[in-house]
């Protein structure tokens, strides 16, 4: 069964946030941005749900996967697919630093700090390692009936709020504010399995968007609350509600853009671990040619860290190395050239 067209749609809006926000990011961290108003707003609006939004959609596959392969293989291969790639590329994020230290103000690192550079996780491998644990815990709760598994995520979101105040090691502190996302989209994923849930409803798409645009208003107007608990909670709605628009209308972008969309979520792992890389040295050459337009960081800098690590992406399938690279398994033959956007595995006229 191929995967949802919709979740890897999403995805890959997903993924060009983050892209988008790390280079935005950059700007401010380079003074290139002198409108602060302006960038926290971009922000916090962005930063409120596009992680959020990975485990919400994770969570949706998560039991067919789990019931396909049984609970002891699928924690092998979290193995494969998450602690692998991230010692690899954290590994190569280690070695990148050091050669760039001559080129940059950044002390270079030492050789203990390379050897112990992957745990704990830092940078962005935060949220493989985050993910990882999720996966893990919840392998077991995939035999538990919907009811008990609602009941887990409410203890799960009262966690959230009984540690958020709190110092927890950093190593657990994500992964227990993104487990209840993870729940939400596994309980989601087995109602998609049972009519009428596998069609989306006119009246809900319209209430998702009513609720992300005043979830979005909600930080806007309140960007301190981002790290706080109630944070979590406007994060969630905002995600959950992203989801639910593109269930309800993936099957009516044009079949390009949907295409392109999917394939950008199918390679949303690749362009998470690799595009700190070409970020990076996208800014460092801009800068060495003395280019301080924002828009200009901005534009190639957003293209870059796409396109760069597409091309990797490509490669590594084209020659199968995809396991070798971190980057997954390969896709099957069927997956390989996306069908129309009006194929979907489950039913999406909306009533």
């Amino acid at each position: 069964m191929r995967r949802m067209v919709w979740v890897d749609a999403a995805k890959g809006v997903g993924i060009i946030l983050v892209c988008f926000g790390h280079v935005w990011r950059g700007l401010d961290n380079g003074g290139l941005l002198a409108n602060a108003a302006l960038f926290r707003a971009v922000d916090v609006a962005i930063y409120l749900f596009h992680m959020p939004l990975f485990f919400i959609l994770s969570g949706v596959l998560f039991q067919k996967s789990v019931e396909r392969k049984g609970i002891a293989r699928s924690a092998a291969l979290r193995i494969e697919t998450l602690i692998y790639p991230l010692i690899l590329w954290a590994y190569v994020f280690a070695a990148f630093l050091y050669l760039a230290a001559s080129v940059t103000s950044r002390p270079p690192l030492s050789g203990w700090e390379i050897a112990t550079f992957p745990f704990p996780p830092k940078d962005i491998f935060w949220f493989v390692w985050a993910l990882f644990l999720v996966q893990i815990v919840s392998l077991p709760l995939t035999r538990l009936g919907t009811g008990a598994l609602a009941t887990v995520l409410v203890a799960a979101i009262a966690l959230v709020f009984a540690t958020t105040e709190h110092e927890i090691h950093s190593t657990v502190q994500p992964a227990i504010r993104h487990l209840p996302y993870f729940l939400v989209g596994m309980i989601w994923g087995r109602l998609l399995a049972q009519p009428p849930h596998d069609r989306p409803k006119a009246a809900m798409a319209g209430l998702a968007v009513a609720a992300f645009l005043g979830a979005e208003a909600w930080i806007l107007a309140h960007p301190q609350m981002l790290p706080t608990a109630w944070g979590f909670v406007g994060g969630g709605i905002a995600a959950a509600a992203v989801c639910y628009v593109a269930f309800a209308l993936a099957r009516f972008l044009p079949a390009r853009v949907a295409a392109g969309l999917e394939f950008l979520g199918g390679a949303a792992m690749a362009i998470y671990l690799t595009h700190i890389f070409f970020l990076s040295a996208t800014r460092l050459v801009l800068v060495k040619l003395g280019i301080a337009s924002a828009p200009v960081h901005l534009l190639v800098g957003t293209a870059a860290t796409l396109l760069g690590p597409l091309a990797l992406y490509c490669i590594a399938r084209r020659f199968g190395l995809m396991r070798l690279a971190g980057f997954g398994p390969a896709p099957r033959a069927a997956e390989k050239a996306p069908p129309p956007a009006t194929s979907l595995p489950i039913s999406t006229s909306i009533r």
